[in-house]
């Protein structure tokens, strides 16, 4: 399969290094490097696109891949600010018949997989309440990072909304740094219909080493899980957390695992339950601009 690259920055250059692993063949577009006509070539000439661009142009460029009819796997978010032009956008792939997937490939963590199977059979009983946190120090230069909640907390997000359904925005507390951004640090408190308190997204860009985690406390039992070790804890009332599940993937490994996912659904048309789809994208991206509205980074 011919996929085409647009921007080539640390995530387009594993996207393009998962390709050639499963044997495609790919092109790139950097808008820092390459003139603009590559970018028309590389439309034209690809099965698929997978945009890695910066943010901000990511509804351009997902918009001038569905007009040229090719399938799409955009990075998250899926948007930048107004999920409804994503939507409305999406709504035009579906006639077309063209696939939109979004970056969410922390969905292919072995973890991440283990819990949502756990879920899915009830084993946590009623859900309680639930926490997901990312702190980890930002090297992208200030042009790139594009805020806590837009960039880091856009992957927790969608982590809650996987595992535990539908949620709504109740409060953010995102401190506003001189130019008017969320560069240090965000807090969310949310509201799922069917988890009986609070789940909290949480995350900041100073940490160092990288922290991430999460856990889901049920009337039953509860799941408690650290992403960099790949290990869940399970624990019971009354008892101490034991080691539940212990996974041997990596993260290189789950960007493979979504590369695949996503030609083979283009090759197969059968999708696959782990990859998130462009209405996944725009839940989230609906969630990101809802906090970032209560921190007060933006208005109505």
């Amino acid at each position: 399969m011919k996929i085409g690259i647009l921007g080539y920055g640390s995530i387009g250059q594993r996207h393009g290094a998962s390709a050639m692993k499963l044997g495609h063949y790919g092109e790139v577009y950097d808008p820092l490097t390459w003139h603009i006509d590559r970018r028309g070539h590389i439309l034209t000439w690809a099965d698929a696109i997978i945009v890695a661009s910066p943010t901000e142009f990511h509804v351009q460029d997902l918009h001038d891949a569905l007009e040229a009819k090719k399938h799409v796997l955009v990075e998250k978010p899926i948007g930048y600010d107004d999920p409804n032009i994503v939507h409305n956008l999406l709504y035009h792939a579906a006639v077309n018949k063209l696939i939109v997937a979004t970056g969410f490939n922390l969905r292919f963590h072995s973890c991440v997989q283990a819990a949502k199977n756990v879920l899915d059979r009830g084993l946590l009983g009623n859900i309680i309440c639930a926490s997901f946190t990312v702190n980890q120090l930002s090297a992208k230069p200030p042009y790139l990072r594009d805020g806590v909640i837009r960039n880091w907390l856009s992957h927790e997000i969608d982590l809650a909304h996987f595992l535990l359904g539908e949620g709504e925005v109740e409060t953010c507390v995102a401190p506003i740094d001189e130019f008017g951004h969320d560069s240090k640090e965000a807090f969310i408190a949310m509201k799922f219909p069917e988890v009986r308190d609070k789940v909290y997204v949480q995350g900041d860009y100073y940490t160092e080493p990288q922290q991430r985690f999460w856990w889901i406390e049920g009337d039953h039992s509860s799941l408690y899980c650290n992403m960099i070790r790949r290990e869940i804890y399970m624990r019971f009332p009354g008892e101490q957390p034991n080691l539940f599940y212990r996974g041997e993937d990596s993260f290189d490994a789950n960007y493979v695992d979504e590369m695949r996912a996503f030609t083979d659904l283009i090759a197969t048309g059968f999708p696959n339950p782990w990859l998130a789809t462009g209405e996944d994208g725009v839940r989230s991206l609906r969630t990101v601009m809802a906090a970032r509205l209560k921190a007060g980074l933006d208005k109505e």
